[in-house]
Order: structure tokens, then C-alpha cells, then sequence
């Protein structure tokens, strides 16, 4: 079952914004891969795949200056060369990913993607997957003035719906800046996917619901019909 927080959930959501990285697709084992590579070229030590994880949830503008200062720039076109060679061969759809997007369709939920991934990537790695024809908007990094968690992601995927209620609009996604971003935009926070390192334990005291893998969540959409 559905594990709690999840009182929120019982009423099917009107729209459904998904986080993309570890939420509908597996991408650990490319991000610490390439951002090491990055990291190598310009002298600086690696990553832990546990400080990766802890580390990487704000868009390559946001993060950047933080990590390489005033060569973020030069370090970003660095990291996008490294991941247009190899990021198609890490990808992978999460178990059950797909089914969950179909039943979603099924039962006329308006589906969209807000990522901090940068969009070109992103709707790369979406088309693909050949699966565009599940998303009313697919939204990345760079396409609105700010990234998550601010609210320009989630405002600009929902242009497509005119009307909606912000307690009946869910963002999924697997990191506190998904939560966050919910939170600023006023709709509901549910945080997915289970972490090996412990973090989610810290994140639940924010999140509207949590579901641990797509098949408790199919099991949740279920129960909508």
C-alpha cells in the first residue's frame, strides 16, 4: 500500500507535474559519471555517489558558481559536451514508470514534466523514451527566467490547462527543491522514491503524501476508478 503521508492523496489529482531525474527515469549512475568527468578536467576531486546524491538537485545554473566559482560557465559547457556524448546511453526508465503515465492518460489527468534538468536534454531523453504523446508540457531548466523551486516551472506547465485547482495539482519528485517548489506554488507536495542514504526520513515532514515506487502509485490510481 500507499505508505502515510498520503490523507491528501485520496482524491484524483486534476493535474500531475513530474520531477524527471529518479522520478520517472534512473539517473544516478550518469550524473555522478559526468559530473565527475567534469570535475577531473579541471583538477578538483571527485564525488561520492552519496555527496552526488546529497548535492545535486538545483539546476547547473544555481549549483555551478557554487562549485567552480568564476569558471562555472566554461565548467557548464564542459558538463553539457560530457553528458550530449553518453547521457543517452545511461538511460532508463524506472520500474513501472510507464504504466503509471498510461493509467494517468486513461483517466484524463493532465500531465507535464518540470525539471531542473536543461530542456534540450530533457526532451531529448523524453522523445527517445517515445514518450511525448503522455505529456501536455515538458519543461527544463533554462525555459522560464528561474528553476525550481521557484514557481515559473510549475506556472508555465499548466498553460496548456486554463483552469485548475492548486490543491488538486500534485508535484512529484524526489528531492527537497521538488517539495520546496510545491510548497512556493501552492499545490500538493508528494515526494517519491525511496533513498539508500536515509534522506527521505528528513524530507516527509514536508510532503502532502509519499509514494515509494510506481507500483504503489499505480495502486493508488486505481482506486480513482
Amino acid at each position: 500500500m500507499v505508505q502515510e503521508p498520503h490523507h491528501l492523496l485520496q482524491q484524483k489529482p486534476q493535474a500531475v507535474l513530474f520531477d524527471w531525474d529518479n522520478t520517472l527515469v534512473d539517473s544516478w549512475q550518469l550524473l555522478h559519471t559526468v559530473l565527475n568527468l567534469t570535475l577531473k578536467s579541471y583538477g578538483m576531486p571527485e564525488w561520492s555517489e552519496e555527496e552526488v546524491t546529497a548535492r545535486s538537485h538545483r539546476s547547473m545554473r544555481e549549483a555551478f558558481p557554487h562549485i567552480f566559482g568564476d569558471q562555472w560557465e566554461e565548467a557548464g559547457r564542459k558538463f553539457h559536451q560530457i553528458y550530449q556524448e553518453v547521457h543517452l546511453d545511461y538511460l532508463q526508465a524506472l520500474p513501472g514508470a510507464e504504466a503509471v503515465l498510461t493509467e494517468l492518460c486513461r483517466i484524463g489527468v493532465y500531465l507535464s514534466i518540470v525539471s531542473n534538468k536543461t530542456g534540450k536534454f530533457l526532451r531529448k531523453e523524453v522523445e527517445v523514451l517515445g514518450w511525448g504523446k503522455y505529456f501536455d508540457m515538458v519543461v527544463g531548466a533554462t525555459d522560464t527566467p528561474k528553476d525550481k523551486p521557484a514557481i515559473d516551472m510549475p506556472t508555465k506547465a499548466l498553460e496548456n490547462l486554463p483552469h485548475y485547482e492548486h490543491s488538486k495539482v500534485w508535484l512529484v519528485g524526489d528531492t527537497k527543491i521538488d517539495l520546496e517548489c510545491a510548497s512556493n506554488f501552492g499545490c500538493r507536495a508528494v515526494l517519491f522514491g525511496v533513498s539508500k542514504y536515509g534522506h527521505h526520513e528528513e524530507l516527509l515532514p514536508m510532503a502532502d503524501g509519499y509514494i515509494p515506487d510506481h507500483a504503489n502509485f499505480l495502486e493508488l490510481l486505481k482506486g480513482y476508478a
